[in-house]
């Protein structure tokens, strides 16, 4: 079975009830005539979503072109698996008292990265951090993870994860009240970032 493919084969689940479990979704999505799908490799359910792997990438196209799938009476959300950001990498289990020069020395030898070639933003905890790349990410992603796991960082024991690519982002500390057109205008003029949005969900209030 070819690795390329296995994007093509991959698809996830959201908004999972909590009784549906990964032998049920086995059942659900290699039963042809109820979701299009056919014999799966791998079902790993991760909270309220789950990611599916298929034998073929036909079988994962046709799971996502029938686009309604009921379980339990709910409706799920099925759609293909987010592409993975090059430039992007997280690391997580940062004790929040060392220094950012630690942390850079560490990023540094541990990813053969020089200080041009990278940026790094703390969470507001300080127990992750987000390290930006200025060119895409090209070496082996498993190995340096691995590599990662096994090497301290002050203490303590750290894993480096890749993130999604994402077409959103998250805005908060908004007014009350403040309305989903008035966001399209501003994050469409060039205060914003002129650039054309798609849509806009309000969360909550000011969120």
């Amino acid at each position: 079975m070819p690795v390329e493919s296995l994007e093509k084969r991959t698809v996830e689940v959201l908004a999972l009830p909590a009784a549906v479990d990964e032998e049920l979704l086995f059942l659900y999505f290699e039963n042809k005539r109820r979701s299009g799908g056919g014999p799966l490799v791998s079902v790993e359910k991760k909270g309220d979503r789950a990611i599916l792997v298929f034998e073929e990438a036909e079988a994962a196209a046709q799971v996502l072109s029938k686009g309604h799938h009921v379980l339990h009476n709910v409706e799920l959300s099925v759609r293909k698996l987010a592409s993975k950001d090059p430039c992007r990498l997280l690391l997580r289990g940062i004790n929040p008292n060392t220094s950012t020069e630690m942390i850079e020395l560490y990023v540094e030898n541990m990813m053969g990265l020089n200080v041009p070639d990278y940026a790094l933003y703390p969470s507001p905890g300080r127990d992750f951090i987000l390290i930006h790349l200025s060119q895409p990410f090209s070496k082996d992603f498993q190995n340096l993870s691995a590599k990662i796991s096994k090497r301290k960082l002050d203490g303590a024991m750290v894993t480096l994860e890749q993130t999604e690519q994402t077409d959103s982002v998250l805005v908060e500390n908004l007014r009350p009240g403040t309305a989903s057109d008035m966001l399209t205008l501003y994050f469409e003029s060039e205060r914003g970032g002129n650039q054309k949005v798609k849509e806009v969900t309000m969360l909550s209030e000011g969120k």
